[in-house]
């Protein structure tokens, strides 16, 4: 019995052993396995850790931004640090509608695309949604998407920039293929920071813009001219440079509304803030004074220039046609005061008196010329 039980009891023994050893190996792999699957949770943690870092970052500089060129460069400059391995290209849509221009690149596109496409050209635009393309060259890919060398696999991704119901343009992001791409929910709360930004950008430069400008003229208004007038002379002063204000007035402008109405007075004042604009440097700055009253500052200008350019504009707007709708309204004349500084006046309030006293020296001595202060 004695050798019957050692003769079961040592395979027994071992079988047990074997058992025990292959639970334990189990267990060390079942935990090594835990190990690596916490450690990469960590790492994605991490990363995920500081790409939401990155993107607070990002959104919080944009909404500091002072231009649409400043915020798409700090774009291009996040979206290589957000996802390196990513190329991309934002498009914007004109004030027209009919076109989409690439306003800013990073990294190298492996597929490029359309420099100036049309909005239609984009699946995203069409379907006001993302739109992913595993391979181009396999796929339904985007018409602004070019296909690449053959043998290179691309994947690409259109994502549409809308805030506040306005579709502003896109994102084009390209990178290896097969997709799908990474980094698609960080890229995709970038693009929607970004469109907020840009509308809210496109926001403030439409009030800043309704702020100095005459809606219908398209000109500087009187608080815009005060200002700047101001900040010209103190300029002009500190470099001993000479300046002229010109000071128009449209003559008959009453009689002129009274028999076209005013859509047709409206239709004049248009005509004649182009005229100005058209006879401008880009230093120049054209204001409505008021009513039917306009100025002009010609910084750096001498007197004698001065009246030069205010007879060019005199003779111009006796040539000037105007029409409302396609119909002719007829001609009209100005009266040109002209003032020099520092002649006529060293300071913003002296000079504009001094050519409002010349305009009307102009229009009392029978309109359709101009006068400056020396005539009065």
């Amino acid at each position: 019995r004695l050798v019957l039980a050692a003769t079961l009891g040592i395979p027994l023994s071992l079988l047990m052993l074997a058992v025990v050893y292959r639970l334990l190996m189990r267990e060390n792999r079942d935990r090594r396995a835990s190990e690596r699957a916490a450690r990469d949770s960590e790492e994605r943690l991490r990363k995920l850790s500081g790409d939401m870092e990155a993107l607070s970052k990002y959104t919080g500089m944009l909404q500091t931004c002072e231009g649409t060129a400043e915020l798409l460069a700090l774009t291009s400059r996040a979206l290589s640090s957000l996802a390196p391995s990513l190329s991309g290209t934002i498009y914007l849509i004109r004030a027209s509608r009919d076109h989409a221009e690439a306003s800013v690149t990073w990294g190298l596109h492996l597929a490029t695309s359309d420099v100036l496409p049309l909005p239609s050209d984009c699946w995203a635009v069409r379907r006001n949604k993302p739109y992913c393309c595993h391979d181009v060259a396999a796929d339904i890919k985007c018409a602004h998407v070019e296909l690449p060398q053959s043998g290179i696999s691309v994947a690409t991704m259109c994502l549409p920039l809308t805030a506040q119901g306005e579709l502003m343009g896109w994102w084009y992001l390209s990178g290896c293929g097969p997709g799908p791409l990474p980094d698609f929910d960080l890229v995709l709360l970038a693009a929607e920071q970004f469109s907020l930004a840009l509308a809210n950008l496109r926001l403030r430069e439409d009030l800043r813009h309704q702020s100095i400008r005459d809606a219908l003229t398209g000109l500087y208004n009187r608080r815009y001219l005060e200002a700047s007038l101001a900040r010209e002379i103190a300029r002009c002063d500190r470099r001993k440079l000479p300046l002229v204000v010109l000071m128009f007035d449209l003559d008959h402008f009453k009689s002129f509304n009274d028999q076209h109405g005013h859509p047709g007075g409206d239709a004049l004042l248009s005509a004649f803030g182009r005229l100005l604009q058209s006879h401008c440097r880009p230093e120049d700055i054209a204001c409505r004074f008021g009513g039917e009253e306009f100025t002009l500052i010609l910084p750096e200008v001498e007197s004698d220039i001065g009246m030069q350019r205010a007879q060019a504009i005199l003779s111009a707007t006796e040539q000037m046609e105007v029409s409302h709708h396609g119909v002719p309204l007829g001609r009209i004349t100005t009266s040109i005061g002209v003032a020099a500084y520092p002649a006529d006046g060293n300071t913003s309030a002296t000079l504009l008196e001094a050519a409002d006293k010349a305009l009307y020296k102009a229009k009392t001595g029978g309109r359709n010329r101009l006068c400056g202060v020396t005539e009065i």
